[in-house]
């Protein structure tokens, strides 16, 4: 009994025993269980630990790299900077020297307005000398009408008192002195040979009722009562002849001196010495118009039509006018190869390979190499614009000026080109426009580069490089180195815009702003670009586009300072600023 107990108890020792070795051994693999879930998680943390520093050293190495970037942009920030303050340096020159430039051209102004001032004084004493000078002359051709009269009565006496001392003699004298100047001697109407210089009769019947006569612009015709054939001038048309009559017998055939004297009284001062007394030169070439004086008559029969107008010579007639139609230009130039349709051309276009100018202006001293050109000068100091036009009244100091404003109101256009229906209104503005066709760029500036179809162009280009701005605002000082800017600029103090759009009544102070905005009607749109065909009004639209849409922003740089710009004019134009 006691042995079933103690067995019985001993059982249930082994069995607890067996559970709590069970429950330790379950505890034992809970444990590992737990210790294999640790190193789980341990090979995990060191698997993201070694990410991490796997992470940790790409960002070192990111870090290296940036901070080797960054160490370059320092390098290239502090260049940048050098470059900038050498820049700055050079923009504070040329600051200065615009400063410089202002204070010259503020002393130009200056000394314009003096000028100005003075052109004005010396105009002023031009008129008071002008209106002195009328008053003189006024006086002049009264005492030079006296002295004439005077000189004929002094002149018949002396031509009577000749014939009473002389007698038959002087006849023959007179005959000479007629033959020697080559006056025209013809007898009486139904006598001899018509217009002969030596008739075959006696001086004595040659001489009564008869006529010589000679050219001279500056006497008067004489109406003679006698039906009298013309004379060989008037048969050719020349205007004005003198006219000797002298009557050589009286009733009883024998010499009247009386007569002859008394005959004599039509002749003029100016050509009663010439005929009579052998002290002065034989010349008759002056114009009854204006003065001038001519050495052959064939020049001064040039020279009236000036004043008449006439115009004998049409087109086909004239050669000179001819090779203008023709292009013909037979007159080349020895030092620049430049032709001309006439010699006095390249008389005149010679002068520009000397060097000389000659002839200066008394008021600013300005000098030029012809005359015509320091005449015309002369007009911008006295105002007068003597040359005005019939249809708008408007003055012109030059007649080309005048003619070439007068196509405005005629509208001819008679040069056209022959790639396309544009027409002009003159010779040279067809040839710069052909060169749109042939894409002739001749005139190169030497600082930029830039290429222009004409010289002007070119003249007006130079002064952005120079700063040079010779136009000046008299009201507000402001300078341009274009006239048309400061004419457009003028209108701003005027409010004057004369330029009318004829579609919505608009008005512009500027022909090209009107032409500009005439686009918005008529939908032109002439500039195309070139890379994506979109059309625009205006270049500055193209150029805007360019920048903007396919440059991608800055990409023009400057190889010596860096700095960036959206146009490569406008990179040029700063490279000029090195030159």
């Amino acid at each position: 009994m006691h042995a079933a107990v103690a067995e019985l108890k001993k059982l249930l020792e082994d069995k607890e025993v067996r559970t709590r070795e069970e429950e330790v051994l379950q505890r034992r693999q809970e444990v590992r269980s737990r210790e294999e879930e640790d190193l789980q998680r341990r090979q995990e943390v060191r698997s993201r630990e070694e990410e991490v520093l796997q992470r940790r050293q790409e960002v070192r190495s990111r870090e290296e790299e940036d901070l080797q970037r960054r160490r370059e942009v320092r390098s290239r920030e502090e260049e940048d900077l050098q470059r900038r303050q050498e820049v700055r340096s050079r923009e504070e020159e040329d600051l200065q020297r615009r400063r410089e430039v202002r204070s010259r051209e503020e002393e130009d102004l200056q000394r314009r307005r003096e000028v100005r001032s003075r052109e004005e004084e010396v105009l002023q004493r031009r008129r008071e000398v002008r209106s002195r000078e009328e008053e003189d002359l006024q006086r002049r051709r009264e005492v030079r009408s006296r002295e004439e009269e005077d000189l004929q009565r002094r002149q018949e006496v002396l031509f009577a008192s000749v014939m009473e001392t002389l007698g038959n003699e002087a006849l023959g004298k007179i005959m000479n002195v007629v033959d020697d100047a080559g006056l025209l001697v013809e007898p009486p109407s139904g006598s001899g040979s018509r217009g002969s210089s030596r008739p075959q009769t006696s001086i004595l019947n040659i001489l009564k009722n008869a006529r010589v006569g000679t050219y001279a612009s500056h006497a008067p015709s004489i109406q003679h009562t006698n039906q009298e054939a013309p004379t060989k001038q008037e048969n050719e048309g020349t205007e004005n002849p003198f006219v000797l009559a002298v009557t050589v017998k009286d009733e009883h055939g024998n010499i009247d001196l009386g007569a002859i004297a008394e005959t004599a009284q039509p002749v003029t001062s100016d050509l009663q010495p010439e005929f009579v007394l052998q002290s002065d030169s034989w010349k008759y070439s002056t114009c009854a118009a204006c003065g001038k004086s001519f050495s052959s008559q064939s020049s001064l029969a040039v020279h009236r039509r000036v004043h008449t107008g006439e115009k004998p010579f049409s087109c086909g007639e004239r050669q000179s006018h001819a090779r203008t139609h023709a292009r013909e230009r037979p007159h080349e130039c020895a030092q620049c190869g430049k032709r001309f349709s006439k010699r006095t051309q390249l008389k005149t276009h010679a002068v520009v390979h000397t060097g000389e100018k000659p002839y200066g202006c008394e008021v600013c001293g300005r000098r030029f190499n012809l005359p015509q050109n320091l005449q015309r000068h002369t007009h911008t100091h006295t105002g007068d614009k003597v040359y005005v036009c019939g249809a708008c009244g408007k003055g012109f100091t030059r007649a080309v000026t005048l003619k070439t404003h007068q196509l405005i109101h005629t509208g001819q256009k008679p040069f056209g080109c022959d790639q396309c229906p544009k027409t002009f209104r003159h010779a040279v503005n067809l040839k710069s426009h052909q060169r749109i066709h042939s894409g002739l760029r001749p005139y190169g500036c030497d600082l930029c580069g830039k290429t222009f179809r004409q010289a002007v162009n070119l003249k007006i280009h130079r002064r952005i490089h120079t700063g040079e701005r010779p136009f000046g605002c008299q009201q507000c000082g402001k300078t341009f180195s274009q006239q048309s800017s400061l004419i457009s600029h003028g209108r701003t103090h005027s409010a004057e815009r004369p330029f009318a759009c004829s579609c919505c009544d608009k008005r512009f102070n500027n022909a090209n702003s009107l032409k500009l905005h005439l686009r918005v009607h008529t939908g032109e749109k002439p500039y195309a670009c070139d890379v994506c065909g979109r059309t625009f009004s205006q270049g500055s639209h193209l150029r805007t586009h360019k920048r903007h849409v396919h440059a991608g922003g800055k990409q023009y740089i400057c190889d010596r300072c860096g700095k960036r710009y959206s146009d490569q004019r406008n990179l040029k134009l700063h490279k000029c600023g090195y030159a």
